[in-house]
């Protein structure tokens, strides 16, 4: 016949059993809880302004392996992306090919312990490069004075030996 007893905050308990000849068993038992679930969240940005290769990488110490990821978010041009899980998942783990955004991420071990993440909106993105062309028409028609100049904005500093441009036009330039 088993008995249950409540849990109480204790970790140590005692109990004695007697029977109806005035026997006893006496016996301590220790409840021992699981080590919590630690999760190190480390996003890492976008390369290029609208692109796709950041990634969440994920860091997972204590808990009982196997583990079990899910994650969602929604994107800064509005799209969202639904739940996606994955079982198996190792101790070190990235998260790949997320676009800039907030993302949630729910780990469980195998014995149910969860880890929940704060929404994560650091998966960041560079400023997007605005080019303002600046053109200067040809003074007369066969002189070769006319110029196109570029001005960058929007990414502080602006180093433009950073940049490759690529000039294509008539008569090979």
């Amino acid at each position: 016949v088993a008995n249950t007893t409540p849990l109480f905050p204790q970790p140590q308990y005692h109990y004695t059993i007697t029977d109806f000849k005035g026997c006893t068993y006496d016996k301590d038992v220790v409840i021992t809880q699981p080590v919590p679930l630690v999760v190190t969240v480390t996003p890492k940005p976008v390369t290029c302004y609208g692109g796709g290769d950041g990634r969440i990488e994920l860091q997972i110490t204590n808990g009982n392996a196997p583990y079990k990821l899910v994650y969602s978010g929604s994107t800064w041009d509005g799209t969202t992306l639904t739940a996606q899980t994955v079982n198996n998942v190792a101790v070190n783990y990235i998260i790949p090919n997320l676009k800039a955004g907030t993302y949630i991420v729910d780990i469980t071990d195998n014995v149910g312990n969860v880890f929940h993440s704060a929404p994560i909106t650091s998966v960041t993105q560079p400023n997007q490069l605005l080019v303002t062309p600046t053109i200067t028409d040809v003074s007369c028609f066969t002189d070769t004075d006319g110029e196109i100049a570029l001005n960058f904005s929007n990414r502080l500093p602006v180093d433009y030996n950073s940049y490759r441009i690529e000039w294509i036009g008539p008569n090979g330039f």
